[in-house]
């Protein structure tokens, strides 16, 4: 697999977990952990996807940019983001209408969640 991913978490552990499983499975990983430094790596390098685990009014702003820098570089590359920080179904939806390709409620399945990130950086790689 290759990829480079953006992992933006404020819970230090998990967000560390989640980048190490990713890196596992050959892909380039960034980590911010709070909203501020999110959208400083997403300003500043290019990614083929963001994951968010932030409180929902925070993590939903980066969703927007991510669905129009998406816009954007669309003929060029794809880009996606998946939120995994839900705590409800409204906050999954939430979350899609903010842009978000997948959206996972708490506690979410690790398993599921690799796969749809191979899913979606598969279909970036093809074009």
């Amino acid at each position: 697999m290759s990829g480079k991913v953006l992992v933006v978490g404020n819970q230090v552990g998990e967000a560390d977990f989640l980048a190490d499983r990713l890196r596992t499975k050959g892909y380039t990983v960034d980590v911010a952990y709070d909203i501020q430094g999110g959208f400083d790596m997403f300003g500043s390098t290019q990614h083929d996807l963001v994951i968010t685990d932030l409180p929902s009014t925070d993590g939903y702003p980066l969703l927007r940019r991510v669905k129009e820098r998406a816009r954007e570089v669309r003929a060029e590359r794809s880009l996606h983001a998946i939120d995994i920080s839900s705590t409800s179904i409204e906050e999954v939806d939430a979350a899609l209408k903010a842009g978000a390709a997948s959206a996972y409620r708490k506690p979410y399945d690790i398993g599921v969640l690799m796969q749809r990130v191979d899913q979606l950086l598969d279909r970036s790689e093809d074009g």
